[in-house]
């Protein structure tokens, strides 16, 4: 069998197209090839013949450099062209084009949501189209939960007064002031060094306050000393009861939509429930399961038994993957780690 190998060539010193093998030997253009490469030019060659000081080849196939195809495979199956801004080139013979690289993401390519766009997700029978749908808008109220929540703790927070403290140099900690000027009315002395720990004081001008003491031990674990001097640090705030009033409506309007999509929530994950039981029970009948359990250590490693409507049962080996040692079984493999390892029995699910 004649050898082959990728050669690049370049001008002798008689003018002639050239080129050397890895071992050194000046190669030569067979007289008989129709094509003759250019200096400077990448070809695969297959070896004719060598001699003692040469070897004469001929060239098969230009190397040039092609880029790499870019594919997203989704779960539906689907493969679409992926552009994630960096473009990959590898060097090949002219008349072969490039593997192409595929990106495997979770969920269903856009073109299957699109076909089911503005549809119900109670309506939406394609399990893995249902699945996507569903964490997009699991994934929307979540956020919306999350922006309803910093609000509620702004709203809070605006409700607490700072203590202002001394400006005094070389002092370590707090060093708060005595007394502080009511800031409604700017007349009134709110007496912080006079009151105590959740003790409440009202102004003249009709405004009230609840000073807030928060102290923290050296060891940092929550436990509160009888004394401001045994704690490691400490902070004084004053609530502002008038604001809190002037904040009381909003706290229950955003209260009543919290309670509103936290049961949205609810409802919707009731139905991921009940639509993946049933794609569970169906993709598991396909294969004529019964029963998968699950035999799984700390670290994720172990076995899956897999029982048979036929009384036969096959035992796959579970790591970051499932494994059976009949490769007839992968897709079943597939569909395993799909539904997650959860021990299932057919005739208990309804």
């Amino acid at each position: 069998m004649r050898v082959e190998l990728v050669l690049v060539f370049f001008k002798g010193r008689r003018g002639d197209i050239i080129s050397r093998l890895p071992n050194g030997k000046i190669t030569l253009v067979n007289r008989k090839s129709v094509t003759k490469p250019q200096s400077g030019e990448k070809w695969l060659c297959r070896i004719d013949f060598e001699k003692p000081n040469f070897a004469v080849v001929t060239p098969l196939a230009k190397i040039v450099k092609k880029e790499i195809p870019k594919l997203a495979e989704y779960e539906c199956g689907h493969r679409l062209p992926l552009n994630d801004g960096i473009r990959e080139y590898i060097e090949l013979p002219e008349d072969k084009e490039p593997e192409p690289r595929i990106t495997y993401f979770t969920g269903v390519c856009p073109e299957c949501l699109k076909k089911h766009e503005g549809a119900e997700l109670s309506e939406i029978d394609d399990f893995e189209v249902f699945k996507t749908l569903y964490f997009e808008q699991r994934d929307k109220i979540k956020e919306q939960l999350n922006r309803l929540h910093n609000k509620k703790i702004e709203l809070r927070n605006s409700a607490i007064l700072m203590i202002p403290e001394k400006n005094i140099t070389g002092v370590i900690g707090h060093n708060y002031v005595d007394v502080m000027d009511c800031p409604y009315c700017g007349r009134g002395k709110i007496p912080i060094k006079k009151l105590e720990d959740g003790q409440r004081f009202k102004c003249n001008c009709g405004a009230e306050f609840t000073l807030v003491v928060s102290v923290r031990d050296k060891e940092g674990d929550g436990y509160i000393p009888r004394h401001i001097e045994e704690a490691y640090s400490y902070s004084l705030h004053l609530i502002d009861h008038r604001k809190e009033q002037e904040i009381e409506e909003d706290i229950r309007r955003i209260d009543k939509e919290i309670d509103e999509l936290k049961e949205k929530l609810k409802e919707l994950e009731e139905l991921y429930n009940k639509k993946e039981k049933e794609w569970i029970k169906e993709e598991l009948k396909k294969h004529d399961v019964v029963e998968v359990k699950w035999n799984i250590d700390e670290t994720g490693v172990g076995k899956v038994l897999v029982k048979f409507s036929d009384g036969s049962e096959v035992k796959g080996t579970v790591d970051e993957l499932v494994w059976f040692d009949d490769e007839k079984h992968n897709e079943l493999a597939e569909l395993l780690m799909k539904m997650g390892r959860r021990d299932v029995k057919i005739e208990e699910m309804k």
